[in-house]
């Protein structure tokens, strides 16, 4: 190569050197601007020509770690207004280069003033100047920058005034307008291609700036708490602004109190524990008492601790210090926290701890993950069956076919599940002293919260436990905790956690004084102001202080804040892997980024995918910052990637449903949190599921009025019927919003045949509740389908209904009737398919008809029919498996002992009654342990239950919402208070039972109940004789017409053995009128004493 073609490539070389470091230069002052497509597209450009380049390559890394936003930003701004008072008359009497010179002098003023304190100028427009504080650079005192900003501009232009008078001849006062709010910022527009921002904010401004007067700035009510510590105000009152709907307090802004200082950051949780040695000394003599005294195996007066607070108080950082002390001494300090994107989710933060203590991995199969849980339980000490069972099907892992769950109720398998648990906890803490912390108590699921309770009312030997809340202590724990509620630091505290802060960070007093007096001496606000002294805002439920921190220090150069807001979308938890996955690229370089600014941490697992936000005002504020339709599409996105993973963990389902929630997409949102709702259910988890089906049914207004909608509200209020009936009994108000809501719409539907299963459960509230009446309605508007082919395949179940509405409301004959007619179109069917694939009720509907047909054989004095229809329904609840056979069992039992009951078997009634609450207890049903106590009240004639368990059995009662069967249950309390020696207040309770039967129509009752106080009055009133006979003969008559002979047959004798002179003279046609119709050869109850009372 010749010395001249070197010469040549040397020159070229260096005006491409040149190009490349004005472009560089021009870059760089799009970057300032925050023109972040610009600067993008320039240094593409260049790397297209200089590939080698590091600077355009680093820079470039920059941009696309600030603005990779789709659809730009939401932020909290600070917006300044600012224009030359009275300049349009002005104009019109100045000459044109007089008003170009003003203007000129005029903006080289504001924007040296706008310029000096960071802030941007968007827009000149005549004599206005338009700009903003708090984008593109976010500081964390923005709001104090802009009030800077104007109180400058007004200060420059009072310097020059005297010049532009001399000049110019003018007057140039100025006036400043300042208002803070969320706006949506990142478009770009115009040559200079600046930043647009659009809100109502914007408009606020220019409102506000024509209230000041010359020389003066003013401030809006919504930026005042964020410079009220920095600047002397006063306040011009209320303003009515135009365009604005609301009131708008003004304020003047007289002077700065102090500079603003820009801060360095600091690592958060760096500084020791300040302010809070009186609560330091408490907590750890707590633990010093829980550990002394489970040397003695005994628990001590207050093992646990509400420390209670707002967000930013420091909580979480007291209880840290407890946790590092605890380890120091040899104890065991665990901690989970709750998340408001799992409250209902039953146990989610105990699922969640375990799999990190138990180093459960995705990558291991369910077969080695139960297999570590078998180790860990064999190595606690565990002998129960059910430990190993439950505690996997709480981590979601698959059925492990042991038979010890097969047959629990979901209700005890729930209950079973949280005295495992405390099992656990127990005998971990015999082996050595244990910490337990939580925090976000505020947002514990009801599980997890009566979980917490059961060891905070029960204490544990060896443990004590610490739940961080922003809520008042939990009222069923008052008495058993100790109450710490933290307030902020005091002034000279407040300076010690300043000055630790700021050791090598070269803030001198000032600087921490001004640090602590913007914190208001909460602890969390010290540490982010001196951490980064930049930040902005998330939402209007966070104290706007604290805004303009955390949005800052998410806007901090190196922060990736797409990944942030992705990753705060999942929740306060976040998957590095289902990140990765959400944000199509790799986020390995921005976690780590994240985690090195203390903005998110790792939490203790062994394969490091899970991490949390460091705070969750700081998740709160990422997430606030996405506009609005790309949060809703992330949502989607995590809601569609969460529904195909293989694997899915306990609470998805509610997970996914929320997710559709805040994507708005409320049509599948339904579905969804329907689905949820009946997982929760599966579980017994009851509240969490009406919460579910809640939000589903207030989705549900949103969707278009029609037949989808209506049905589909039927089966979730069905649903929440029997959650809020499962907590709270039938009597609670909202069990009876959802179950008439229901019955109106099987109504408006009834022509649809596949209503009739959801019509079913509606009749089976009523008919629960005694509301025969409307229980008939229901069951009428059923009866007009199954005549039709549609409906015929529905036939035996709805007769089945038909048949005990007859039979409780007296109508012997009529019930037989149709109950045979739902046996045989029972028996039509194929053996495996009996009952209709849609019945949707707990008992089997075969099981019930055979026993409801034993009932009426024998109240007909049809014994070997009744024996024989025992004996079948018996045998269908044996053949039946969980939860059917238990529940249908129960229900036969009942009947059976309410049946030995009404024929004067105390003893059989008792039997039966003990055989229904023993399958109650056995299976987890507690609704039939209450409704069968009142049967084993006597066990046999004179023996008697305590007179405290009367007064139990009718709250128990009340509480559940049952009065089906309530007369014949009074009826029974009459008989215990008769043998107690109360004869009185026996006499008082069967009044109520006729006048119960009476209002309910439940008639079936009557003739046992009238005899019953015949009885009881000829022992208390015996000059009432005449009282006697009415009842007796009122209880013949009554059970003649009903068909109920049995126990016609029965007041028949009591009449034949009144004594002579007492009994009426027709007594012995009486008594023949019921002994004649009794079925040729019957063996029931009475008929030998009739016989020998008609020989005699």
């Amino acid at each position: 190569m010749t010395d001249s073609e070197g010469g040549m490539d040397r020159s070229a070389n260096d005006r491409l050197a040149r190009l490349v470091d004005r472009l560089l230069a021009t870059a760089e002052k799009a970057l300032a601007h925050g023109a972040w497509d610009r600067a993008e597209e320039i240094l593409q450009d260049i790397l297209a020509v200089a590939p080698e380049d590091q600077r355009a390559a680093g820079m470039l890394q920059q941009v696309r770690s600030q603005d990779p936003l789709p659809g730009g930003l939401r932020a909290m701004v600070t917006l300044l207004f600012s224009d030359i008072v009275r300049s349009t008359p002005m104009a019109e009497k100045a000459e044109p280069e007089t008003m170009r010179d003003l203007f000129r002098i005029y903006r080289d003023a504001a924007t040296g003033a706008i310029d000096a304190l960071e802030g941007q100028v968007l827009q000149f427009q005549g004599d206005g100047i338009f700009a903003c504080f708090g984008h593109p650079k976010s500081h964390g005192d923005d709001a104090q920058r802009a009030v800077l900003a104007g109180l400058e501009i007004v200060e420059r232009m009072l310097k020059v005034g005297p010049d532009i008078r001399r000049g110019l001849g003018v007057e140039a006062p100025v006036r400043v307008g300042i208002h803070s709010g969320t706006v949506v910022v990142g478009l770009t527009s115009g040559e200079g291609r600046l930043p647009d921002i659009v809100g109502a904010a914007t408009n606020m401004a220019a409102r506000i700036q024509a209230l000041a007067e010359p020389d003066t700035v003013v401030i809006s009510d919504a930026t005042r708490p964020l410079v009220e510590h920095s600047f002397e105000l006063s306040s011009l009152g209320k303003q009515t602004l135009k365009g604005i709907a609301r009131e708008v307090e003004v304020f003047r802004v007289a002077r700065s109190r102090y500079a603003g200082a820009r801060l360095h950051a600091v690592k958060l949780h760096s500084a020791t524990l300040v302010g809070r040695e009186s609560v330091q000394h408490r907590l750890r003599g707590l633990w010093k008492e829980t550990w002394q005294r489970s040397e003695q195996g005994e628990a001590s007066d207050r093992q646990a601790v509400v420390l209670r607070g707002p967000p930013g108080i420091g909580k979480s950082r007291v209880a840290a210090d407890l946790c590092d002390h605890v380890i120091a001494e040899g104890g065991v300090a665990m901690r989970t926290g709750c998340s408001s994107f799992h409250t209902n989710v039953a146990l989610w933060s105990i699922a969640r701890f375990l799999e990190r203590r138990l180093g459960l991995l995705p990558e291991q199969t369910p077969d080695e993950q139960i297999e570590i849980l078998r180790q860990q339980t064999a190595g606690a000490g565990f002998d129960s069956p059910t430990a190993v069972p439950l505690i996997a099907s709480m981590l979601g892992l698959a059925s492990t076919g042991e038979p010890a769950l097969s047959d629990l109720d979901p209700l005890a398998r729930r209950a079973e599940m949280l005295r495992v648990i405390v099992q656990w906890v127990t005998l971990a803490c015999r082996q050595k002293p244990y910490l337990l912390v939580v925090d976000d108590l505020q947002w514990a699921d009801p599980t997890t919260m009566e979980l917490l309770g059961m060891l905070v009312n029960q204490p544990v030997p060896g443990l004590m436990m610490v739940a961080g809340s922003r809520e008042p202590v939990p009222s069923g724990w008052a008495k058993s905790v100790a109450d710490i509620e933290l307030g902020p630091l005091d002034k000279d505290d407040a300076l010690l956690l300043a000055a630790e802060i700021a050791q090598s960070r070269g803030l001198d007093t000032e600087a921490r004084r001004r640090i602590v007096e913007r914190s208001g001496g909460i602890p969390l606000f010290i540490e982010e102001l001196a951490r980064s002294g930049a930040t902005s805002r998330p939402q209007e439920h966070l104290p706007l202080r604290l805004q303009e921190l955390l949005e800052a220090r998410l806007r901090a150069p190196g922060i990736d804040l797409r990944v942030a807001q992705l990753a705060a979308t999942f929740g306060p938890v976040f998957d590095r892997v289902l990140l990765k996955e959400l944000a199509g690229a790799l986020v390995d370089q921005a976690v780590s980024d994240l985690e090195a600014a203390g903005i998110i941490e790792p939490l203790s697992e062994p394969d490091g995918r899970a991490y949390q936000f460091s705070h969750v005002l700081l998740r709160d504020a990422a997430y606030e910052t996405q506009v609005l339709d790309v949060r809703k599409e992330t949502h989607l996105r995590i809601a569609r990637m969460l529904g195909a993973a293989q694997s899915h963990s306990a609470g998805d389902a509610a997970l996914i449903a929320q997710h559709l929630d805040l994507a708005g997409e409320f049509s599948e949102a339904v579905w969804a949190y329907i689905d949820a709702g009946r997982q929760a259910q599966d579980g017994a988890s009851h509240i969490e599921a009406r919460r579910l089906l809640t939000r589903a049914l207030e989705l549900l207004e949103t969707q278009p009025v029609g037949e989808a909608r209506d049905l589909t509200e039927l089966g979730a209020r069905l649903m929440r019927g029997m959650s809020v009936s499962s907590v709270f009994g039938y009597a609670h108000p909202g069990v009876l919003e959802d179950f008439q809501a229901a019955d109106d719409l099987c109504r408006r539907y009834m022509h649809r045949p596949e209503v009739m299963p959801a019509a079913v459960g509606v009749y089976s509230y009523f008919f629960t509740r005694g509301e025969y009446g409307t229980a008939s309605t229901v069951i009428e508007r059923m009866g007009e389908l199954i005549d039709v082919p549609e409906g015929a395949w529905f036939a035996p179940e709805v007769k089945a209904c038909s048949g005990y509405v007859a039979f409780h409301t007296g109508d012997i004959r009529q019930a037989r009737r149709v109950f045979e007619e739902a046996w045989d179109g029972f028996l039509k069917r194929p053996p495996e398919e009996m009952v209709s694939p849609f019945w949707g009720t707990p008992h089997d509907p075969v099981a019930i008809t055979a026993v409801a047909l034993a009932c009426v054989a024998g109240l007909e004095g049809r014994m070997a029919d009744s024996e024989s229809w025992q004996r079948r329904a018996v045998e269908r609840t044996e053949s039946i498996g969980f939860p059917q056979g238990p529940f249908s069992q129960a229900f036969v039992t009942l009947y059976l002992a309410w049946l030995r009951m009404v024929f004067g078997d105390l003893a059989g009634a008792y039997r039966y009654g003990c055989q229904t609450m023993a399958t109650g207890e056995r299976h987890g049903f507690d609704y039939w342990v209450i409704v069968g106590r009142p049967f084993v009240l006597i066990s046999e004639p004179g023996l008697v239950a305590h007179p405290e368990l009367l007064s139990r059995i009718e709250a128990d009662m009340n509480a559940i919402g049952h009065w089906a069967f309530r007369p014949a249950y009074l009826g029974n309390m009459a008989r215990a208070h008769a043998l107690l020696g109360n004869v009185p207040q026996a006499l008082e309770t069967v009044d109520d039972a006729l006048l119960l039967v009476q209002k309910q129509g439940e008639w079936i009752h009557q003739p046992d109940l009238l005899r019953l106080r015949a009885e009881l009055t000829a022992t208390v009133h015996p000059g009432r004789m005449h009282d006697v006979v009415a009842d007796l003969l009122a209880a013949v008559e009554v059970g003649l017409a009903q068909g109920s002979l049995v126990l016609a047959l029965r007041a028949a004798n009591d009449l034949a053995r009144l004594p002579a002179g007492t009994r009426p003279a027709d007594w012995r046609s009486v008594l023949s009128s019921v002994y004649d119709v009794l079925p040729p050869g019957s063996e029931c109850p009475g008929v030998l004493d009739a016989r020998a009372l008609l020989d005699a």
